[in-house]
């Protein structure tokens, strides 16, 4: 999610995706354009987020992994890893990582995990 202010009003949201796509370099993609209100702030208005992590679970890096996941080279317990998610399921107070907000005034420290999942991924390999 990105946002950006315009001098004028742009109801071509079509042409505005399809000229930001254009121009940007092609591992790069606008997936989808809308109008939002004059107060909406890409990091502070929304109201859930998703993260991924990789782990490259193996003795040697795949380099073509390198700038994506995170490389362990030990044995994983998939499993104990599942159990151990589930204590992440709920509201924590995260104060040891709070920020502070725009007004210069702490944020709330608490926030609440939905889901944790962690899914065994199948490598594969190009030759």
């Amino acid at each position: 999610v990105a946002h950006f202010t315009t001098p004028f009003f742009f109801d071509q949201l079509e042409s505005l995706h399809a000229g930001l796509n254009g121009v940007l370099p092609p591992d790069i993609r606008v997936r989808e354009v809308a109008a939002v209100k004059t107060d909406f702030h890409a990091r502070y208005s929304a109201l859930k987020k998703t993260y991924h992590y990789k782990i490259y679970n193996d003795a040697i890096m795949d380099p073509f992994q390198n700038l994506y996941a995170y490389h362990f080279a030990h044995k994983l317990n998939i499993d104990v890893m599942r159990q151990a998610a589930k204590y992440f399921i709920g509201q924590h107070d995260f104060s040891a990582f709070i920020t502070m907000s725009r007004g210069g005034l702490p944020t709330d420290p608490r926030r609440e995990i939905f889901r944790f999942d962690v899914v065994k991924m199948v490598t594969f390999y190009l030759t």
